[in-house]
């Protein structure tokens, strides 16, 4: 994974606080989550434009 990729994960951590609710947002398994922030597998890119606007945003958009 590049390093905008893993940076845009980290930031939108720090944002949602918690690896649970970060992988929530992002509709991935929290086991895969973790291999993506390792930089073990590449980031899809829906999961990478999710994470772009919680950064974005500065917060956790919420499903209408």
């Amino acid at each position: 994974m590049d390093g905008a990729h893993k940076r845009t994960l980290e930031r939108a951590l720090q944002v949602v606080k918690t690896k649970e609710r970060l992988a929530v947002a992002l509709e991935l398994r929290l086991e895969d989550l973790e291999v993506y922030m390792k930089g073990e597998r590449p980031l899809p890119n829906q999961a990478f434009i999710a994470a772009i606007d919680i950064v974005a945003n500065g917060h956790q958009e919420r499903p209408t």
